[in-house]
Parts: C-alpha cells; sequence; structure tokens
C-alpha cells in the first residue's frame, strides 16, 4: 500500500502553540477545535459500512487504518493535522472485556458488544483470567496483532510532505474501560446493581481483581516501549447511574489505583448526565482531564465546578452535529464556549463521538464557530472558585 499525505507545518505549529496554552491554562489566540471522529464514523467512509474485515487480521486493520489518515487528512478540518500515520491495534471498547473472559459478539454493522458471564457471586471466586501471555483472550490475541503490524509496518513506505517514511504503531496497551464500568460487561448491569446491596463484599472482590488484573496488562504493555505515556485515561460512562455515595464507594477506590500506578495526566471520560458526581471527581478522584465528556450536563456547572482548575473538552450534542443545519451547530458551541472557555484550559469538542453520516459540512461548522466565537481577545474572564 502506498499512499501520500501533505499538511501545512505552520498550522501544525500553531496548534501546537493553542494545545500548550490550554494545558498551561492560558489564552491562547483561539479556543481549539477537535473533533472526536472513530472507527465506526471512518469505516463507513472508507468501507462504506462497518465491517468485520476490519478486524480480521493486523494487515487489514493497519490498511484501513492509513485509508482513514488519508480521508481525515482532505475531509475533516478541525484543528488537528495529520502529520504521520499511527497504527494501534483497535478492538473498539470490548478490548478489555475480551481480555478479562467476555465472549465477544462479532456482528457485520455494529461494534463488537461484550456478553456477561457472571451469573453468580459464587462465579466471582472461580473466574480465571485468560492466559493473554500465552496468546489466550483478547488481550492475548491484541499483543499477537501487536507485533504483527509493527512487523508490517516496516514494509510499508507512506508519503509525509514529500519525505518517505513508515507509520508508527502505538503500544498495545493504554486502558479504556474502568473496573465498574467493566464489571458491567461481565455481570450484566441489573445483576450487578442488585450485588451492590445484596452482596457488596463480592462486587468489592470482583473489582479488586479487575483493577489488579489492568494495571498487570498496562505495565505489560508499558514495558514494550521506550515512550511511556504520561498519566492514564480512563472511561467509566455506566457509573452515572450510581448515587454519590455508590460512586465513593465501588468506583473511588479502584479509579485512583490505576492513577496512582501510572502517575500523570489522571484523564476521564464521562457521558451521559454525571452532574451528581462532579465534586467527586474534582476532590476525591483529582482529575487532571475531563475528556469528551457528555452533553446532556450543563456546561455552566463544569464552569463553576472545574474551571481553572481540569483541562475539560467535550459537550456539544452529536446528534445536533448529525442533523445540522450548520447554524444551529454554531450556535450551540457557541453556547458552550461562552460558558468554558473564559477559565481557559478548554477544547471545543463533540460529547462524544461524531455519529456516523454526519455530514462533513456540519463537522466543519464546529471549526467555523471556534474561529468565529472562540478568540481570547473577545472573551471575558471568569473567575476561578
Amino acid at each position: 500500500m502506498y499512499i501520500s499525505i501533505h499538511f501545512d507545518e505552520e498550522r501544525l505549529k500553531t496548534f501546537n502553540q493553542r494545545m500548550e496554552a490550554v494545558e498551561n491554562f492560558e489564552r491562547p489566540d483561539r479556543v481549539p477545535c477537535i473533533l472526536i471522529v472513530c472507527t465506526r464514523y471512518l469505516l463507513e467512509r472508507v468501507a462504506g459500512g462497518y465491517t468485520l474485515d476490519y478486524f480480521s487480521s493486523a494487515r487489514k486493520m493497519a490498511n484501513y487504518q492509513i485509508l482513514f489518515a488519508k480521508w481525515r487528512s482532505e475531509h475533516i478540518f478541525d484543528d488537528t493535522v495529520v502529520s504521520s500515520v499511527n497504527l494501534f491495534v483497535d478492538f473498539e471498547n470490548v478490548s478489555e472485556s475480551g481480555g478479562l473472559g467476555c465472549e465477544i459478539q462479532w456482528m457485520n454493522g455494529i461494534p463488537p458488544r461484550a456478553k456477561p458471564f457472571i451469573k453468580t457471586p459464587e462465579d466471582v471466586d472461580k473466574w480465571e483470567v485468560p492466559d493473554w501471555e500465552s496468546g489466550e483472550g483478547l488481550w492475548g490475541k491484541k499483543l499477537k496483532y501487536y507485533w504483527d503490524m509493527v512487523e508490517y509496518a516496516r514494509s510499508i513506505t507512506i508519503t509525509i510532505n514529500g519525505k518517505r517514511t513508515h507509520p508508527n504503531v502505538s503500544y498495545p496497551g493504554g486502558l479504556n474501560l474502568a473496573p465498574f464500568t467493566l464489571a458491567v460487561d461481565m455481570v450484566g448491569m441489573d445483576r450487578l446493581l442488585s450485588w451492590l446491596f445484596k452482596c457488596p463484599d463480592v462486587v468489592h472482590r470482583l473489582l479488586s481483581r479487575i483493577t489488579e488484573e489492568e494495571i498487570r496488562w498496562e505495565k505489560y504493555c508499558r514495558s514494550l516501549t521506550d515512550l511511556k505515556p504520561n498519566g492514564i485515561g480512563i472511561s467509566d460512562d455506566t457509573a452515572i447511574v450510581l448515587s454519590p455515595r455508590l460512586f465513593k464507594e465501588f468506583c473511588v477506590p479502584y479509579l485512583n489505583k490505576i492513577y496512582e500506578v501510572f502517575p500523570g495526566m489522571r484523564g476521564l471520560h464521562m457521558c451521559g448526565n454525571f452532574s451528581h458526581q462532579i465534586d467527586i471527581y474534582v476532590e476525591d478522584l483529582k482529575i487532571t482531564h475531563l475528556i469528551g465528556f457528555g452533553y446532556q450536563v450543563e456546561p455552566a456547572l463544569i464552569g463553576e465546578k472545574m474551571g481553572g482548575r481540569v483541562v475539560v473538552s467535550g459537550n456539544v450534542d452529536p446528534k445536533i452535529i448529525l442533523q445540522g443545519p450548520p447554524s444551529r451547530i454554531m450556535e450551540t458551541a457557541k453556547y458552550v464556549i461562552e460558558n468554558l472557555a473564559p477559565y481557559s484550559g478548554f477544547i471545543l469538542q463533540d460529547g462524544a463521538n461524531i455519529c456516523p453520516g454526519t455530514p462533513v459540512e456540519n463537522m466543519r461548522a464546529m471549526f467555523m464557530a471556534a474561529e468565529k466565537y472562540g478568540k481570547y481577545e473577545h472573551l471575558g474572564t471568569s473567575q476561578v472558585v
């Protein structure tokens, strides 16, 4: 496979300057705009739909991702710049679930899904994690794909701004799902929620074991690369159903354990309405980044609780970006900008994931909103509490 990509080096320099300012809670020239354009969207554009062919081999996965990079560089205009082709082993949101023993349901047309397999409290103590070091489970498959992808990347030549090079291959770790959300995949939501009250000790044993296994996996994956990630980002979407008391008991200790083992960025992604838990994120988890947060949360509340202390991105409703028109998208983005940008440390983003079928011009409206309404010379400041 051969592709050629061109990017504006000055635009990349400006983007890097904006992101550095965001990380330091300084005021760049304007708010940066970064869209979350994931596999499900890109497969539709490149392959005509969500196809299992993407997962069939490391080589196939790499070829699709190279096409993704080419397509994104030519069609998506936000602040990101495709200056290299970065390959990674991608089993969507079931990597950890499949690594820990869930059977995965693979179907054309929709992303893979994990099937619960722990049916009784007694099953928790009988649970055996697949021996991924010997190639078992989805983590074992991920390791095989990683080494296959590394070897394949050496044989691929791409051209970036006229220079011939090879794709980069990211290490196979990078945790996605938090222990509680993984427990939902393994047990089932209704059953797990009932166990929180009927047998909380069993749930704690399960969460503790999941946490240990995730840490063991991530440590191993980081041992494969000299480029060590700074901290870690975790998604705990399903935990929004928990009251503050239950979230503190069944999520905070295990999230903090992971953050402590991998110091640096303490990133958290939460979709849905998590308004009742915000104080816990700041005070108990001490997160540094709220990533692609859900559109259901009032941005003024995020500003009040996190402004100037947590780097935040997200909140623009993906359905509005899907449906348009561009004027409505820009007005929605403007509202989010006005509520969050004055604190600095803000990235304009969907909350979360661009929906398949979203017109390119609708995504462009997000960028236009950043340019029109996100200039810091026109924005006020907000007092950090």
